[in-house]
């Protein structure tokens, strides 16, 4: 995946400004949310906001169409293990 040495994103989670690399990108379509492919709009989540469930919930409220946000944090946890590794 491609990143700008200096692209600097914000987590929705802590509202902290990160280099996009440290920065987990992922997208919500059609209720469902998904690793970031390419196309879509996106948002990020810093690492330690990916391990704190409260944060995620409370992240996940803003999005409409997302009516099964505990399911939506288990598939985000599960993105990031890979991601993380």
């Amino acid at each position: 995946m491609y990143f700008s040495s200096k692209s600097i994103r914000m987590c929705i989670g802590c509202r902290q400004k990160l280099l996009q690399q440290e920065l987990l990108r992922l997208r919500h379509s059609d209720g469902k949310i998904s690793a970031f492919e390419g196309s879509g709009r996106s948002f990020y989540f810093c690492k330690e906001c990916l391990q704190d469930e409260r944060i995620l919930y409370r992240s996940l409220s803003r999005f409409r169409g997302l009516e099964k946000r505990q399911q939506s944090i288990k598939e985000i946890q599960e993105i990031a293990k890979i991601w993380i590794k």
